[in-house]
């Protein structure tokens, strides 16, 4: 990934536990990381899964949010 200056990636993974986010750096390097693990009947909602990725990405600095520059999602 390539990013300018001191802009970041967000990285989401809606996965089979729950939902996570990391904010990378130029390097590839996490900056920060947030997770939250749902109910199985929460995994197959989506109301669910968009209010616990509001969360998480939520959950991350205020400063690097506002570097994000990229943005990937994953779902398994």
């Amino acid at each position: 990934m390539s990013l300018p200056g001191g802009a970041l990636g967000l990285g989401i993974d809606l996965g089979t536990s729950g939902v996570r986010a990391a904010l990378l750096d130029q390097r590839g390097e996490v900056r920060a990381e947030t997770a939250l693990a749902l109910a199985p009947a929460a995994r197959r909602d989506p109301e669910a899964l968009w209010e616990a990725t509001a969360r998480v990405i939520g959950a991350l600095p205020a400063a690097d949010r506002e570097a994000v520059r990229r943005i990937a999602v994953d779902g398994t």
